[in-house]
C-alpha cells in the first residue's frame, strides 16, 4: 500500500478527487482504464479480471521479495509483492473456493486525496466479491489502520465484502500449510482407485505414517500431503506436522 508518482508503472499516481465520493480507478484486461465513484453499480465490473493497477519500484536491497503464485484452483499465477502477500494466497488456495482473483486491482482516490492500493480482489463460489488487504498484526500501526478503515467505508458503500488478512494463527500453521501447499499440484493428485484406498485406510484417525505404509507405495505421501492440501484430509493445522500427525477423511478432494 502506498502513495507513488504518476509513471507508466503507477498511472493513477497523480489522479485527484473528482467528487465527495472516492473514485475507483482500474485496469481491465485489455488495458483499458476506467473510473467510477465508488458505488454498486462496481460489483457489476468484474475486477477479478482486472490487471494491477500499479507496478513495483525495483531499488538496491529491496527487502520484500516479489514474484508469483500459482493459485491451484485457478491454475494461473497471481502476483504478489512480499513473501506475506504469498503466504496469504497460499491461505486463500487452501481455505476458500475462489471463482477469480487479481492483484492490486485497482486505486482508491479519496476525497481527502490519499490513496490506497488494496492487495487483492476475488470473487468466491457463492458469488461474494471480497476485498483483501494484506498486513502483519504487528504491522498495523495507527496510519495503516485509518487506511483500512477508510477503504472499509468504501467497501461498504459498494457492497464488497473487505478484509485484512494479518497471517497465520501460529508459526505451525504457517509451516504446515507452506508445506502442503508443495502438494497442490495436479501432478500429486491420487488416482480413483488410491483415493477409495485412502478413505477407507483415514475412516477412523490414523497417524500419517501408517496410512502411508497402508498405501504401501513410494508416492504414498505425496498422495496424503495432496488429499491433505485439497481439504479430503482432515488434521491440526496448529500442531506441528510429522509422521504422529493424525488424519481422518473429511469429504471428496
Amino acid at each position: 500500500m502506498g502513495s507513488f508518482g504518476a509513471s507508466r508503472a503507477n498511472p493513477f499516481g497523480q489522479k485527484k478527487p473528482t467528487s465527495a465520493a472516492p473514485d475507483i480507478y482500474w485496469i481491465d484486461e485489455h488495458k483499458g482504464e476506467h473510473m467510477l465513484h465508488a458505488g454498486p453499480e462496481l460489483t457489476h465490473v468484474q475486477l477479478e479480471r482486472s490487471l494491477a493497477s500499479r507496478e513495483p519500484i525495483n531499488y538496491p536491497h529491496k527487502r520484500n521479495y516479489q514474484g508469483f503464485y500459482w493459485f491451484a484452483q485457478l491454475e494461473h499465477l497471481v502476483w504478489y509483492e512480499s513473501l506475506v502477500e504469498c503466504a496469504a494466497l497460499r491461505m486463500l488456495d487452501h481455505f476458500c473456493t475462489i471463482r477469480g482473483i487479481s492483484a492490486q486491482p485497482f486505486c482508491i482516490v479519496f476525497p481527502n486525496n490519499l490513496r490506497h492500493y488494496p492487495d487483492y480482489f476475488a470473487v468466491h463460489a457463492s458469488g461474494e466479491q471480497v476485498v483483501y488487504d494484506v498486513r502483519p498484526a504487528a504491522l498495523l500501526d495507527p496510519k495503516t489502520i485509518q487506511t483500512f478503515v477508510m477503504t472499509e467505508s468504501v467497501c461498504q458503500a459498494v457492497g464488497w465484502r473487505y478484509e485484512v488478512l494479518t497471517g497465520a494463527p501460529n508459526r505451525s500453521a504457517s509451516q504446515n500449510l507452506e508445506w502442503i501447499a508443495g502438494y497442490r499440484f495436479d501432478r500429486f493428485a491420487p488416482p480413483s482407485a488410491v483415493v477409495e484406498s485412502v478413505r477407507a485406510i483415514c475412516a477412523d484417525p490414523v497417524s500419517i505414517g501408517r496410512a502411508a505404509s497402508a498405501l504401501g507405495f513410494p508416492t504414498a505421501y505425496a498422495a496424503l500431503f495432496h488429499l491433505m492440501w485439497k481439504r479430503a484430509l482432515f488434521f491440526d493445522l496448529m500442531a506441528p506436522l510429522g509422521d504422529d500427525t493424525l488424519i481422518i477423511w473429511d469429504g471428496e478432494p
